[in-house]
C-alpha cells in the first residue's frame, strides 16, 4: 500500500549516516566486489552497530545547484519522523537490469551524479556520516551492486568509509559503512516530483 507523503527537500549538508546499538561483525565477506551480497536484506551497517530498514521515501527531485533532476529515495524505520537511523540514497536513474555503480566522480552536487553512479548518507544512532569533499568533488571511491530479479530491485553496498564531517579540516572519525535495501523496481520506475512512500521488500 503505498500513500502520498510531502517532505521538505533534504539539504545536502545536513545528511549522513547513522547506526543503532545492535553489534555485529562485518558480513560481507566480498569487500565490496560486485556480486551477490552476503548482507541480511534491509539492514544499515556503520562500524560494529547496524539497525534495520523497512520503509521508503521517494521521488524526483530538482537540484537546486544544476538544475538537473536526481532521485532522492530516504530509507527509514517505522517512522519518517525519527530521523535517529536512516539511508539516504541520491541516483540520476533507477537501475532496470543488474550492474555495478559507482560513487559519483565528479562535482559534489546530486544534479552532477552521472548514470551507473551514486552517493549515499547514511545515519545511525544519531550520528551522520559524510561522504568528504574536496576542491575537485568527492574524496570517496566504492561502488553498489544493483540487482533485479522477479520485479525487485535490491541495492548494496559494503564497507565504503564515510566521515563524522563532510569537510576533511574537521574530520575526527571515519567509519565503513554497509547496506542493503529491496524495493519493488514499479514503485520507483514511475517517480513523481512529490514524495511517496512505500515498504520495503523481502528479496
Amino acid at each position: 500500500m503505498k500513500r502520498l507523503f510531502f517532505i521538505p527537500l533534504l539539504v545536502l549538508g545536513l545528511i549522513s549516516c547513522e547506526k543503532e546499538d545492535t553489534s555485529t561483525d562485518d558480513p560481507s565477506g566480498n569487500n565490496n566486489n560486485p556480486g551477490t551480497s552476503n548482507l541480511s536484506n534491509n539492514t544499515l551497517i556503520v562500524g560494529d552497530s547496524s539497525t534495520s530498514l523497512n520503509m521508503y521515501s521517494a521521488f524526483q527531485a530538482t537540484d537546486v545547484n544544476t538544475n538537473k533532476p536526481y532521485y532522492d529515495i530516504f530509507i527509514f524505520k517505522d517512522n519518517v519522523a525519527d530521523r535517529k537511523q536512516y539511508l539516504l540514497i541520491h541516483l540520476t536513474e533507477i537501475p532496470s537490469s543488474s550492474k555495478t555503480l559507482n560513487w559519483q566522480a565528479n562535482g559534489s552536487a546530486p544534479g552532477d551524479i552521472s548514470a551507473d553512479e551514486f552517493v549515499v548518507f547514511p545515519k545511525l544512532n544519531d550520528r551522520r556520516w559524510y561522504g568528504e569533499y574536496t576542491t575537485d568533488g568527492w574524496a570517496n571511491t566504492g561502488t553498489m551492486n544493483a540487482v533485479v530479479n522477479g520485479g525487485k530491485l535490491t541495492l548494496s553496498f559494503e564497507n565504503i568509509e564515510l566521515a563524522d564531517n563532510f569537510l576533511t579540516p574537521n574530520v575526527a572519525e571515519r567509519k565503513d559503512c554497509s547496506a542493503k535495501v529491496t524495493f519493488n523496481l514499479a514503485d520507483l520506475q514511475n517517480l513523481d516530483t512529490r514524495p511517496v512512500m512505500f515498504s520495503l521488500s523481502d528479496e
